[in-house]
């Protein structure tokens, strides 16, 4: 199988392309509840957790 070495302006605009996807994704009504159980996760586990570990499991 022969690698082909992509232009150099490729990535940024690869990455440039995803998040702008990812930021009409997040948006989408079906994302919002599982936008607010992630903040009650992170609210509990801080609340259990010592900030070192709570910041080392972030």
């Amino acid at each position: 199988m022969e690698l082909h070495s992509l232009p150099e302006w490729f990535k940024p605009a690869f990455d440039l392309r995803f998040i702008e996807r990812a930021r009409i994704a997040g948006k989408s009504p079906e994302i919002e509840p599982l936008r607010l159980r992630q903040i009650e996760l992170e609210k509990q586990l801080k609340a259990q957790l010592v900030p070192q570990l709570y910041q080392l499991i972030l």
